[in-house]
């Protein structure tokens, strides 16, 4: 249930940036203050689109092709459920988005005012945060959120940390050459 109020919030900021992208190049908006308005949602951009690929892309290479979802999948479907179309629904939209919200605002002027280090150390707050929980969830519940978690005690849990800061932080990066070009990424 953490996990699902999680993602709600993190998908409801991603749509209101979203909507806030497409129109502030119009000079509409949410605020009164447009160009703090316009230079934030630009710059939350690398950030929240990180987010939302790491999402989509996590679910499918760590989640789906586990014994315990093919599992999961299968006890809903027996009850009617779509169960697999279900998270696919709610995991593909968030790196679509992202992408999308990239290439509207890949010719905006407001670039400037990005800073690259503190948009990675935020993707590892989130990463943490994130990681953070889950943890809670299996504190409450008594279980992972994911079945390919429960071999996942000790110092393997923290690779696996280690491992989301790393993969998150590459989406960042990839996130930051699709809005400032492949002269950005061959300049790293």
């Amino acid at each position: 249930v953490l996990c699902l109020q999680m993602w709600r919030q993190t998908l409801s900021f991603l749509c209101e940036a979203e909507v806030e992208a497409v129109l502030a190049p119009w000079g509409m908006g949410f605020g009164t203050a447009q160009e703090s308005v316009r230079a934030g949602v630009v710059a939350s951009t690398i950030l929240i689109g990180a987010m939302a690929v790491f999402v989509t892309v996590q679910f499918f290479s760590l989640v789906v092709p586990t014994e315990s979802y093919k599992a999961d999948a299968a006890l809903w479907r027996s009850k009617g459920v779509p169960y697999p179309e279900m998270q696919e629904l709610v995991h593909i939209p968030a790196g679509l988005i992202a992408v999308v919200d990239a290439a509207v605002l890949a010719p905006f002027p407001a670039w400037s005012g990005v800073s690259i280090p503190r948009s990675f150390v935020a993707l590892a707050l989130f990463s943490l945060g994130y990681c953070g929980v889950l943890v809670l969830s299996r504190v409450v519940t008594g279980y992972w959120p994911y079945g390919f978690m429960k071999q996942l005690e000790g110092i393997r849990f923290v690779g696996f940390i280690c491992v989301q800061i790393l993969v998150v932080c590459v989406f960042g990066v990839l996130m930051t050459g699709l809005l400032w070009g492949r002269d950005f990424l061959l300049g790293m």
